[in-house]
């Protein structure tokens, strides 16, 4: 499943994450599937033509870009890296 909340916001931010992978590398064959995914929202093509009837194209590209970023540095974010409290506090 997909939380549409977090996938396709236009706001960059960390997304959810199993922290126990955070460092790791992305595997080559999940690589290979997110460039397919790229490709098809880019064509419109696929399984992307449905996203494109419930999306804001915006919101597309968002996660276009998001995929495009992972493929070029494939991966997984670090907790270590980045503030570890969600921000702002409530």
């Amino acid at each position: 499943g997909i939380d549409h909340g977090l996938t396709f916001n236009l706001h960059s931010g960390l997304r959810t994450v199993i922290w126990d992978f955070g460092g790791e590398r992305i595997p080559k064959r999940q690589i290979r599937d997110m460039k397919r995914v790229e490709t098809d929202l880019q064509e419109r093509q696929g399984a992307a033509c449905e996203l494109y009837e419930l999306l804001f194209e915006e919101e597309i590209e968002a996660v276009r870009e998001r995929i495009c970023k992972l493929v070029q540095e494939p991966v997984l974010p670090d907790l270590r890296r980045r503030r570890s409290v969600p921000w702002s506090f409530y």
